[in-house]
C-alpha cells in the first residue's frame, strides 16, 4: 500500500509539473484559419444513445470553445504564476490526493470489517432497539451503499478544492 501511495504521488506530481511547464507551448485543437469550426466538427458525435450523452457532449464542447476563445488569457495567467503560488497549488493538490487516498483506504477497511462482523452488527442493532432486528440482515448492504454514495461525493469535493485553473 505504501509503495502504491509513493508511485501514485510521484506520477501525479510529475504530471502536474509537466502540465504547468508545457502548457504555454501546448497547441490548441483546430486549424489556424477556422479554429472554432474545426473544433466543433472534429468533436461532433454522430451517434447519441440518450439525451444525457448529447448534454454531456454539449457541455464538453462549450468548455472546449471557451478554452479556445480564452487561450490567450489562460496562457497569461500561467505565465504570471510565482514560485510561491505554484508551490501552494502543488501542496494543495498533494494534500488533497493523500486525504482522498486515505478516505478510500478507510472505505475499503470499513467494507472488509462490515463483511467480517455481520453477526455482531446484527446483534448490536437488535440490542439498541428491538424493531431494528428486522433491518439487521440488510445492515451490510446499507453500509456499503452509504460508502458508495459518500466516496464519489468526497472525490468530487477534492477535485474542486485542488484549485485547477481552468
Amino acid at each position: 500500500m505504501f509503495a502504491f501511495i509513493l508511485v501514485g504521488l510521484y506520477g501525479f506530481m510529475s504530471k502536474w509539473i509537466d502540465f504547468d511547464k508545457h502548457e504555454k507551448e501546448r497547441a490548441f485543437v483546430g486549424t489556424k484559419k477556422f479554429p472554432l469550426t474545426s473544433l466543433v466538427l472534429d468533436s461532433w458525435d454522430w451517434d447519441y444513445n440518450s439525451r444525457t450523452d448529447k448534454l454531456n457532449w454539449r457541455e464538453g464542447l462549450h468548455r472546449d470553445v471557451n478554452e479556445k476563445l480564452n487561450s490567450d488569457k489562460i496562457l497569461e495567467e500561467l505565465e504570471k504564476r510565482t514560485c510561491a503560488k505554484k508551490s501552494i497549488i502543488y501542496s494543495v493538490r498533494t494534500l488533497s490526493f493523500l486525504v482522498n487516498l486515505s478516505e478510500i483506504a478507510v472505505a475499503f477497511k470499513t467494507i472488509i470489517w462490515t463483511h467480517n462482523q455481520q453477526t455482531e452488527i446484527a446483534s448490536f442493532l437488535e440490542g439498541v432497539y428491538a424493531g431494528l432486528g428486522e433491518v439487521a440482515p440488510f445492515a451490510q448492504a446499507l453500509i456499503i451503499s452509504g460508502i458508495n454514495i459518500l466516496i464519489p461525493t468526497l472525490t468530487k469535493a477534492h477535485v474542486l478544492i485542488e484549485n485547477w485553473d481552468f
